[in-house]
């Protein structure tokens, strides 16, 4: 028996969410060492360069059509951040830190972060998690008839969301209550657009690509910015287990590498097929 539209995508939802949850969990579990937080932050470094240059920047300058336009957003974005950080100041874990103890004493994984950083973390996965749900509705209306429509969509979906919510989370000042509310609020992205693009409410015709595109340039360029003017600069001040750090940053971009892959098997899954550049045409 088939399942319907209506009844793939509200199975779908909790799905989303509870997955989603579950990753932003971990860091609040886990006691965290100097060591640890630093682990994190190269890895949210890694992740942060990979999203922005592989999955954020290329789409926005595929909904633009133009990548003039895609690249003058996302220098605006960096821009902007490096300004909001140099004038917030905002830099919260520098030389006041020990950098030869990591491991006599424990640190809470937000001490090291600022509202720029998980804001603009926060706003970035979001915009992606939002396509994300739009995909997820698409392919259960491309499928509707099959056993589960958009199952290879959910899987894919399900699969990144723990390390989206985990990555935001860990960089979340040091507020138990501020973490549950961003780790419940991103939870609520995904199936939220999903349910807006099924009922027709997220279909803005053109206009709708360009507002999308536009966000995800910026955001790009906020990613580049969060990333390679405060957190990996903080990591670099800490000379210690460099190749460890390193080997965290690496598997950082190894895994938005790894998200893109996933997510072109969704595409194919789904019917849809993207060749990379085909959009992509120089526009003033």
């Amino acid at each position: 028996m088939a399942v319907t539209g209506w009844l793939a995508l509200l199975l779908a939802t909790p799905i989303l969410i509870a997955t989603s949850l579950i990753g932003g969990v971990v860091p609040t579990v886990m006691k965290a060492s100097h060591l640890r937080l630093q682990l994190a932050l190269s890895f949210v470094s890694g992740l942060m360069l990979g999203v922005a240059l592989l999955h954020l920047l290329p789409d926005a300058v595929e909904k633009l059509g133009s990548v003039e336009r895609g690249t003058s957003l996302a220098l605006l974005g960096v821009i902007t951040v490096f300004l909001l950080m140099r004038f917030m100041h905002v830099h919260g874990g520098g030389p006041e830190l020990d950098p030869h103890a990591d491991c006599g004493h424990a640190h809470e994984p937000g001490n090291a972060g600022g509202p720029i950083r998980w804001l603009t973390l926060l706003a970035g996965l979001s915009l992606h998690s939002m396509v994300d749900g739009a995909a997820l509705a698409s392919a259960i209306r491309l499928e509707s008839g099959a056993v589960w429509p958009g199952i290879v969509v959910l899987i894919v979906v399900a699969m990144h969301k723990p390390l989206d919510s985990m990555a935001i989370v860990t960089i979340v000042e040091d507020h138990a209550q501020r973490r549950r509310t961003v780790n419940l609020v991103y939870a609520l992205v995904a199936p939220a657009s999903a349910w807006a693009a099924y009922l027709g409410i997220a279909s803005a015709g053109d206009a709708g690509q360009v507002v999308a595109g536009v966000a995800m340039a910026y955001c790009a360029g906020a990613f580049l910015c969060v990333a390679l003017a405060d957190l990996m600069p903080e990591v670099q001040f800490h000379t210690h287990h460099r190749m460890v750090l390193t080997l965290a940053l690496a598997l950082g971009v190894g895994v938005s590498v790894l998200l893109g892959l996933v997510e072109g098997l969704g595409e194919s899954g789904s019917g849809h097929h993207h060749v990379p550049g085909q959009s992509t045409h120089r526009n003033p």
